[in-house]
Formats: structure tokens, C-alpha cells, sequence
């Protein structure tokens, strides 16, 4: 993952997690430490390979457009269901705090 596609996954987390906040799925302070664990690229990475992966089983995104790298984090966000992205970030949140 290069730096392009790790700055696009952190504006795109960044913004569906204050979103989550705004609907009270995730409290501030979760927020706040997602923020401080994302400082590090090797847990952006861990963090994007597992989206990318959730991505792909809820189609919204295909295999074939992710396997080619280059994913538009901040596109995506125009298509997801963000109740079920609230979900699935309170489902895998637990794994890196």
C-alpha cells in the first residue's frame, strides 16, 4: 500500500467514524483512540485489507477493481449503507483498540 492509497483510507475512516459518532454508534472516545492507532501505517494497512475485504463481501466494491490497488476509499463512501458501516466498525473496532 502506498502512501496515496493509506492517506485516502484515513480520510475515508475519518469520515465515517465522526459520522458514527453523529449517530451514536461510536462515542468520541472510541473515535479519539481509532485516531491515535491510525498514526501507524502498518495498522492502516491491517485496518484498509480488512475493509477491503468486508467491502468485496458486500459488493460494494468488486474483486476485480480491488485486486487492480488504487482503491478510491473516499468514492466508496458514496455508495455504502452507512448503517451497516456503522455496524461493521463497531464489529471490528474491539480488534484494534
Amino acid at each position: 500500500m502506498n502512501a496515496k492509497e493509506r492517506r485516502d483510507f484515513r480520510r475515508a475512516a475519518r469520515v465515517a467514524m465522526r459520522r458514527a459518532v453523529r449517530e451514536g454508534t461510536m462515542t468520541r472516545l472510541q473515535r479519539g483512540r481509532m485516531f491515535l492507532k491510525m498514526r501507524s501505517n502498518d495498522v492502516v494497512e491491517e485496518m484498509a485489507d480488512v475493509c477491503l475485504a468486508q467491502a468485496i463481501e458486500c459488493k460494494v466494491l468488486e474483486a476485480s477493481d480491488a485486486g487492480g490497488g488504487d482503491v478510491n476509499w473516499v468514492g466508496i463512501g458514496e455508495n455504502i449503507d452507512w448503517e451497516k458501516l456503522a455496524e461493521f466498525i463497531m464489529t471490528i473496532l474491539p480488534m484494534f483498540l
